[in-house]
């Protein structure tokens, strides 16, 4: 118990401590290399079980949302994850998959495992997502590249790439939002939305 609250009072909130890198653990007084292993794989299996629960009933119908739920599964990871949220029809999601990870500077996503992904749920839309643990919230040459590549891939498939969103710190950058998907699409000779692809609105839109 004291050890307990002495690993609350040093992280302030189980969030938080659940994000900590396992050196930030083993600083802690009292806290060997075995338990704090075990604490770090108990908090992570708790972060991943209500993250699927939350998934399981989410729907994410515009790019708000998603910034939102990605921000919450992204943010103040120490690695880079690149993820994907498969959504169906009625823009519910099927799929909340880890798609890579990678070191600070870099991951790499695999287009096949992606693709493969979205016919084994057979979702008609996708959410990219990754963070950039350095806190620069600005899209990379490649991260434009992929999110091009990702449009090209999905769309003789008849899936839509709805958004790919960065996440840096507790800040999200919407691709949606910011209008350069819809440039990436017109450079994909893919204007406007599949007719199977769910209902779709941007922060701008709605404003």
């Amino acid at each position: 118990m004291a050890l307990a609250h002495q690993l609350l009072e040093r992280f302030g909130s189980l969030r938080a401590m659940a994000e900590a890198p396992i050196l930030a653990l083993l600083a802690v007084k009292g806290l060997k290399e075995a338990k704090a292993a075990q604490l770090a794989a108990a908090l992570e299996i708790s972060r991943r079980i209500g993250m699927t629960s939350e998934a399981r009933r989410q729907r994410i119908a515009s790019s708000e949302q998603a910034g939102d739920y990605l921000r919450r599964r992204l943010s103040f990871l120490p690695e880079e994850h690149f993820r994907v949220l498969y959504l169906n029809r009625r823009s519910a999601v099927l799929r909340d998959s880890l798609i890579a990870r990678g070191d600070v500077g870099a991951v790499n996503a695999s287009l096949r495992r992606i693709m493969a992904q979205a016919l084994e749920c057979n979702a008609t839309a996708m959410i990219a997502a990754h963070n950039h643990p350095s806190g620069n919230l600005e899209p990379s040459e490649s991260d434009r590249l992929l999110t091009k590549d990702l449009v090209a891939a999905a769309r003789p498939m008849g899936i839509r790439l709805l958004d790919h969103v960065i996440v840096a710190g507790d800040s999200y950058f919407s691709f949606a939002d910011s209008g350069d998907l819809k440039d990436i699409e017109l450079e994909c000779l893919a204007p406007g939305a599949a007719e199977a692809a769910p209902r779709w609105s941007t922060r701008s839109t709605q404003e």
